[in-house]
Formats: structure tokens, sequence, C-alpha cells
């Protein structure tokens, strides 16, 4: 009801629980940026309803980190005083991360697109979803992506797709050869198991 901590899940590392715990919660925000967390926070506590605003703050040792916050309404305690959940998220390492993430993958496509190899990824369906270059490019590019089977000849078609489902299922590599369907090359290929970080 007063607008101080009376509970937090995580304390920045250059701070104690007493510089935290009892105090204002205007105390770590910038000057300028105060009245917006009042709002939101006096709309949750006087008003019953969420909001959201921008500020900058301290975190790490330092002034100037941008957050997102949340004030919510929560119900009110055993003496009938009402309270709100503060919830913040620390936007600038949000946004070095995505940064990161970005120049990662930027170099990964030079990396891959600059191969004189044809590589492509393709999903336990057998569908290619990634090419580096023609004609596995203009397969992924489709908009599902095309099969791997349309690749094959017939007289190769079950041996290889059984050698795909056997790197699924195990998540060993396999080496082989095949000739192509829509040009009658042949062609050496290296199939390995790739994941995403979330397994997929």
């Amino acid at each position: 009801e007063q607008g101080r901590y009376a509970w937090v899940n995580r304390i920045d590392p250059t701070l104690a629980e007493r510089d935290v715990i009892g105090q204002r919660l205007d105390k770590f925000v910038h000057d300028d940026d105060k009245p917006s967390l009042w709002r939101v926070v006096r709309g949750a506590l006087d008003e019953g309803r969420s909001g959201e605003c921008m500020i900058r703050g301290y975190a790490d040792g330092q002034w100037g980190v941008r957050y997102w916050c949340r004030a919510s309404p929560l119900p009110a305690d055993g003496d009938g005083r009402p309270r709100a959940l503060l919830v913040t998220r620390d936007e600038t390492a949000r946004e070095a991360a995505r940064a990161a993430l970005e120049r990662s993958e930027a170099r990964f496509r030079k990396l891959v697109h600059s191969s004189p190899d044809m590589i492509g990824l393709i999903d336990p369906t057998g569908r290619i979803v990634f090419g580096n270059r023609e004609p596995i490019e203009e397969a992924a590019r489709l908009s599902h992506g095309e099969m791997m089977s349309t690749y094959l000849v017939e007289s190769e078609r079950e041996s290889v797709l059984a050698t795909r489902a056997q790197v699924f299922a195990t998540g060993g590599g396999a080496v082989g050869h095949l000739t192509s369907a829509r040009s009658d090359r042949r062609w050496r290929v290296q199939l390995v198991p790739w994941s995403d970080d979330d397994g997929s």
C-alpha cells in the first residue's frame, strides 16, 4: 500500500536484501521515470487495474539499464491493505542478447552460403526447410518446402529414406551416394543429425 518492496525473487548482486526490502519502489529508478512507475503502481493499488511502463533503473552496479515494468493488482492482505505485483524485465540485456543472436545467425548464413558444398536442412518428415544453393535452396523457399523424396530416383528412394529415418532415430550420422531424379547427377551425401536449442 505504501509502495515499498515487501518481497523480491532476485536481488541485484551488488546489493544486500536490507538495501531493497522495505525500501520505496522508486529507489532504484531514474528520477525522470519515477512518475511513470508510480502511475502504473497506483493504478494497480488504488483502481485494481494492470498497467505497463518503461523505466531506466539500476542493475549490476550501474544506472541507465532499461526495464519493462508491469504492475498488477493482488488480493488485499490480512489487514485489508491493497497489494500489487510488480514484474520487471531487463530490456537492455534482452536487446543485447537479441543483437548477439542476429550477429550469430548472420555469421552462420555467410559461412553456409559461401560453402562449395550443397547444404540442406531436412525435418523428420523429409521436408526440406533450408538450402544454401540451387536446387535445394529453391525447394526450401516453397511455401511448405518440398519433400526430399522428390529428388530421389525410384531405385534408390527406399534405401535413402531408410537411412534418413535411421539418422533421426539413432542420432548418428551416415554417408552415402544418391542420383538426382531431376538432373541424373550423382551426389555424395552426408547426413548429420541437427537439433535446435529446444530439441526440435
